[in-house]
């Protein structure tokens, strides 16, 4: 191969893969495939003694607990800015 080969080549490459990248996961599709992961994990290392169902059913709570997580997560950040901002209020007001 040539250099001009070889640059057309990289260019084609380059290209495949900045389409393939344009498609961002979205939280939720993430959030599902953490919650599979670990319900496997617990299929994989629990079944034995809590049955074949345990990496099913944990696998929904899983998922259900990451959402809440998250929601509450974005609360306590919410809340805690403003407990924040009230204390600096409070410290600059009173010099």
């Amino acid at each position: 191969m040539n250099s001009e080969e070889l640059a057309s080549a990289g260019i084609k490459r380059a290209a495949k893969e900045q389409k393939n990248q344009s498609k961002q996961p979205e939280l939720s599709d993430l959030r599902s495939d953490l919650a599979r992961a670990l319900g496997d994990f617990v299929q994989q290392n629990f079944a034995h003694k809590y049955g074949p169902l345990i990496g099913p059913i944990s696998e929904g709570a899983i998922e259900k607990f990451l959402k809440d997580f998250e929601e509450n997560s974005t609360k306590a950040k919410t809340e805690l800015t403003f407990v924040l901002q009230e204390l600096l209020d409070r410290i600059i007001s009173s010099k």
